[in-house]
């Protein structure tokens, strides 16, 4: 898929944009925090905006425009936030866009990530960003991506039942000797409609969520059994507020000295079974190896929408040292 482009009517659909474009990050733009604005996206703001509305460098009173925030991106706690983006000098095409380390940060952009701008009816201009794999998997779909079983049903999932009360059962992981490489190098791609398109992305968030729950009453009914019921209060769920990060929950656990350490929780959530593979990022990789025995990953599977039980394993360690991974697509199987 191109890294630029103007929006196709799947991604039309699916932001209930009138028009827009996009374009991928690189790790030199993000060092630099500078931006040449590709053509598609000059023209788009030039055509929706007027060029007597988008800044001049040292000319124009303003130097940011106004952008209303995607309420699909993964940008928390803005409705709005002002950009400088201006022409270079007067009468000039040449657009300049600047993502400074603030915005950056608000972003929580990495190299491969798409940003994007579109409009809806009003000429309000409304940019978002998203992760390259969640970008692919909505308007790029890869033929041997991972299919849960509830997917094939194509009905919206609704989840039941109080996660207080839920059978909890802890078996454990496969061996090793089992992994296999589930992917081959040449990938055949297709795209979904941008209605089964939001389907699967609403399915996939309200089961992530709901692992992430069962995660969180995991770590509450281990610690109590430990004896430690006052750490119950330090468990934090990070993605309920930030995505990106590598992890999920934190958590507290008492090493070999009787000392609390944070452990770090992956939550990877499944209707299928333990043998399910599942979509890792490059950063939770690189998380994972940086805190070793001390990151986890909580596999949940077998997952359904009326459970009053869950299955579970917890696998301590770099996900490398524990799963055989693709490169590339870092899409592991035990």
């Amino acid at each position: 898929m191109n890294s630029t482009g103007v929006f196709t009517e799947d991604m039309k659909d699916f932001f209930g944009a009138s028009d827009g474009a996009y374009t991928a990050f690189t790790s030199v733009e993000i060092k630099k925090g500078t931006f040449n604005v590709k053509s598609v996206i000059r023209g788009l703001l030039i055509d929706k905006l007027g060029r007597e509305n988008i800044p001049v460098v040292n000319v124009s009173a303003k130097q940011t425009i106004e952008f209303q925030v995607c309420n699909k991106a993964k940008i928390y706690g803005k409705d709005k936030i002002d950009i400088p983006c201006k022409f270079s000098k007067r009468d000039s095409d040449e657009m300049t866009i600047y993502f400074n380390t603030a915005i950056i940060d608000i972003f929580n952009a990495e190299a491969g990530d798409y940003w994007y701008i579109y409009f809806k009816e009003s000429n309000i201009p409304i940019v978002g960003i998203m992760s390259k794999d969640k970008w692919d998997d909505l308007f790029d779909l890869a033929e041997d991506a991972i299919v849960e079983p509830d997917e094939k049903e194509g009905k919206e999932l609704n989840y039941t039942g109080d996660v207080s009360k839920m059978t909890l059962l802890e078996e454990e992981a496969p061996e090793r000797s089992a992994v296999q490489l589930i992917m081959d190098k040449t990938k055949v791609r297709k795209s979904l409609s941008a209605e089964k398109a939001a389907l699967k992305e609403k399915n996939r968030k309200k089961k992530g969520d709901r692992g992430e729950e069962i995660a969180i009453e995991i770590e509450k009914r281990r610690l109590e059994k430990m004896g430690r019921s006052d750490l119950v209060s330090k468990i934090t769920h990070v993605a309920k507020n930030k995505d990106g990060l590598g992890y999920d929950i934190i958590s507290t656990d008492i090493d070999n000295g009787g000392n609390e350490v944070e452990i770090y929780i992956e939550v990877k959530a499944t209707s299928g079974d333990k043998d399910m593979p599942f979509y890792v990022t490059a950063r939770e990789l690189e998380v994972s190896q940086k805190y070793q025995k001390l990151y986890y990953i909580y596999r949940i599977y077998g997952l359904k929408e009326d459970a009053d039980n869950a299955k579970y394993y917890r696998m301590a360690g770099a996900i490398d040292d524990n799963y055989e991974l693709k490169p590339t697509e870092y899409r592991a199987k035990r």
